[in-house]
């Protein structure tokens, strides 16, 4: 899945909920109602469900590509262009400078990168590497900033980060709901027939393609509800993530205005643990320089989904 707008959040706490043993049986989304936490498991879960909220803060605060430390994005047209430092920011140069720092350029259908200048270069896993063709995993260094490189159909897209924004200078922690059992709800998943790709709108009305994979059918206090569950469109065939994006009553005022995210580690047989304790917000909601699917009005809720991520404030 693109991930310029989404961070996927599946970890140590959604494995071990798919560990869990559902002990209430599903209708057809109008059932008796329970939670899909059993009593004598509320204890691991709550433990594992705030032990990944800290981490979460943890990489919020530390990591150089955190989404508060989004300060900018561009794109290069083809064949490319240059990045240079420029009044304490990034700033691309078309066509590249013989001095630039970083340089980028698509012959072939793949895009390469070089060094022209000091001050510009790359790594993976914190090791710097020699220029050549862009690959998964490659973070880009310039000067203080740090760069994430997607390449795309309209050509390259560049994320850039700054240690220095002040989103990332007084980040302190996310915010949530209290952890709340009754909103881990047991769910039927209802595998399409024929799963057919979809076009979401983006917070920057573009399009993103997924293919609508399946439905969720549970209840919440004591109303039926459905969500439609959806696989990127790239790897459907081999993505075993159900991505569930949604807004609810809380949507707007809690929680934030364009809806938050849940991902779903994809079972075996047709009953899941719907968690929504786990829910996320949009990348969108840290830093305007991502990109973000909009929940589309299928999975409008009309209930009120007090669990999970509120709105981080600015």
């Amino acid at each position: 899945m693109d991930t310029i707008g989404v961070r996927r959040n599946i970890g140590r706490g959604i494995r071990w909920l798919a560990l869990l043993v559902v002990s209430t049986v599903i209708g057809s989304g109008c059932g008796r109602e329970s939670s899909g936490i059993p009593a004598e498991q509320a204890a691991a879960w709550r433990k594992a469900l705030e032990a990944d909220r800290a981490a979460k803060d943890r990489e919020f605060a530390a990591d150089a590509m955190s989404p508060m430390a989004g300060a900018a994005r561009m794109t290069l047209a083809a064949p490319g262009g240059g990045l240079r430092v420029a009044a304490g920011a990034v700033a691309p140069t078309a066509p590249p400078k013989t001095d630039d720092p970083l340089v980028f350029s698509l012959a072939d259908g793949q895009w390469r990168w070089e060094s022209r200048a000091p001050g510009g270069w790359a790594e993976v896993a914190r090791s710097p590497i020699p220029p050549g063709p862009l690959s998964e995993g490659i973070r880009f260094r310039l000067e203080r900033f740090t760069l994430a490189a997607y390449p795309g159909a309209d050509g390259l897209t560049l994320i850039v980060f700054d240690p220095a924004r002040r989103e990332r200078r007084e980040f302190r922690r996310l915010l949530y709901f209290p952890p709340d059992r009754a909103f881990a709800v047991p769910a039927r998943l209802e595998r399409l027939p024929d799963p057919e790709t979809v076009i979401m709108l983006t917070s920057r009305n573009l399009e993103k393609r997924f293919v609508r994979y399946a439905r969720l059918h549970f209840t919440v206090d004591g109303t039926a509800c459905a969500l439609a569950a959806f696989k990127s469109a790239a790897d459907a065939s081999d993505d075993r993530t159900l991505f569930v994006p949604f807004t609810d009553v809380t949507t707007g005022a809690e929680t934030y205005p364009a809806g938050r995210f849940l991902d779903l580690d994809e079972p075996a047989g047709e009953i899941v643990v719907l968690d929504f304790n786990r829910a996320y917000n949009p990348l969108c909601n840290y830093s305007p320089a991502y990109n973000c699917p909009i929940p589309p009005a299928e999975n409008r809720l009309p209930v009120a989904i007090r669990a999970g991520e509120l709105t981080y404030p600015h």
